[in-house]
């Protein structure tokens, strides 16, 4: 998690780092090794690994966490450490059939990368929850790809509905080769979500070493942006690729259609599709920070 991201006080001081850590990752019902810890506080900022058990230690004796069966979390989330052992089971089960389907997938030469996502915490997946999909495609070929893609899933009766969602497969994130930098499609102030998204995906598919350069282009010092990003393409679009969005924006829902065009969190374009409607990612900015503020009320 970057230093300078949804501070509430100045303060940059391993145990308050450590306090943002728990306080986002609790809202999710998620625990903590200490191998997970480590490797989050020291995305940005390098941390001895006695030092961060030594702050860990001082903050269960201060009575601000707890430690339990080899995971931290903050001394009033109760069961926590269970529900996140249940939940590795279900990760398990739909891992395997995300599988079976990124196989299917990558049969198109146009993808290039997929991963599991929306876990916010590794193997973090909740029972009735769909199985949602990030994919990475070649260049102008983004709609091809998600006509292939949700074309199968229809088929095959794998499609997340209103009635149900359990293990079915949510294809509602695409971005071209064009446009692997992620920045503008983040909050301005801050987007703790989308930050512990970006670094807990599961790549389950990856050619070309395309997760690598995925991760390079989405650095905090990288300033190389692709031309087009966010853009839509004005070069002429091979016919299939051209009919593929022409067919798909004619059976798109009217909803999502107008959320793009409203910047409602919905994007429509030729080198990214982010298809949710319901984006909970404010939600959880403000209840993130409520936390925060309260800690920093009752030990001041």
């Amino acid at each position: 998690m970057s230093k300078d991201c949804y501070l509430v006080k100045n303060d940059d001081s391993l145990s308050n780092n450590l306090l943002r850590l728990f306080s986002f990752f609790d809202i999710f019902k998620h625990p903590l090794t200490f191998w997970e810890i480590k490797n989050y506080i020291n995305e940005t900022k390098k941390e001895d690994s006695i030092i961060i058990l030594k702050t860990l230690d001082l903050l269960i004796e201060k009575e601000i966490i707890k430690f339990e069966k080899g995971f931290y979390f903050l001394k009033d989330s109760e069961n926590i450490v269970d529900i996140r052992k249940k939940r590795y089971n279900y990760y398990q089960r739909k891992l395997k059939k995300a599988k079976t389907f990124s196989k299917l997938f990558s049969l198109l030469p146009f993808v290039k990368m997929i991963a599991l996502v929306n876990m916010i915490g590794k193997f973090n997946l909740k029972d009735k929850g769909d199985i949602d999909f990030f994919i990475i495609t070649k260049a102008n070929s983004i709609w091809i790809t998600r006509l292939y893609c949700a074309g199968i899933a229809k088929v095959l009766n794998s499609r997340p509905s209103k009635k149900t969602k359990k293990d079915k497969i949510c294809l509602s994130f695409y971005i071209s080769e064009n446009n692997l930098n992620l920045e503008k499609l983040k909050y301005e102030n801050g987007d703790p979500y989308f930050d512990i998204w970006e670094k807990d995906m599961d790549v389950i598919f990856d050619r070309d070493n395309y997760f690598n350069k995925f991760r390079q282009a989405n650095l905090k010092n990288n300033n190389n942006k692709e031309e087009n990003e966010f853009k839509s393409s004005k070069k002429i679009l091979n016919k299939l690729e051209y009919l593929a969005k022409l067919l798909q924006l004619k059976i798109m829902p009217k909803s999502l259609i107008k959320a793009a065009k409203l910047n409602k969190g919905v994007v429509i374009n030729n080198n990214v599709l982010k298809l949710y409607l319901v984006d909970k990612r404010l939600i959880i900015k403000e209840k993130y920070e409520q936390k925060i503020r309260n800690y920093f009320r009752e030990n001041n």
